[in-house]
């Protein structure tokens, strides 16, 4: 073995190591990170649904007072869902009769849906209760042409531009 040998294998011995030491040892830890969170995911990464056993129960009493107050609870401790505010508005319309309320309510579960099928459903209830108290309603107009706006090319934004049509046919009709 000559001198050059020993100075290639040195030298090949430590960029091994100093490869290692930058390269090898974060990828390690990466790959040890993957494989942990099969066995136990981070807390960051598991999320505990909302439980709308209780409120639901109290609806089913008759108990619709608490039943809200319940639901408005959920609705803080989990600001990004939309299911209470729903279903405080179902209370409000059908149980209490009370339409502004549940268009208060529709109308802030419209400004946290995330999802084009969680837009449309609140955009169109809502459009409904818009047309029922105004067969002409701008509001109901401008509701539908944002979920268009915000999903176009989808089935919903289709649905909303036939409802829309209706209702701008609606209101040339009559004037």
């Amino acid at each position: 073995m000559s001198v050059l040998d020993l100075v290639g294998l040195v030298s090949t011995c430590l960029l091994g190591l100093i490869w290692a030491l930058f390269w090898g040892w974060p990828f390690c830890g990466w790959i040890g990170t993957r494989v942990g969170d099969i066995v136990s995911p981070r807390e960051e990464f598991q999320r505990i649904p909302p439980q709308f056993s209780i409120p639901e129960s109290k609806v089913k009493q008759g108990k619709y007072d608490e039943a809200i107050l319940l639901f408005r609870e959920l609705s803080q401790n989990y600001p990004g869902e939309i299911t209470p505010h729903l279903r405080i508005a179902d209370i409000m319309l059908e149980k209490k009769g009370d339409r502004d309320a549940a268009i208060r309510d529709f109308e802030v579960a419209v400004t946290k849906a995330r999802t084009v099928d969680a837009l449309a459903l609140v955009s169109f209830r809502l459009v409904d209760l818009y047309i029922q108290e105004n067969p002409k309603s701008e509001k109901a107009l401008k509701l539908l042409r944002e979920v268009q706006r915000q999903y176009p090319n989808t089935k919903q934004a289709k649905i909303s531009e036939e409802r829309a049509k209706v209702l701008l046919a609606q209101k040339f009709e009559e004037t």
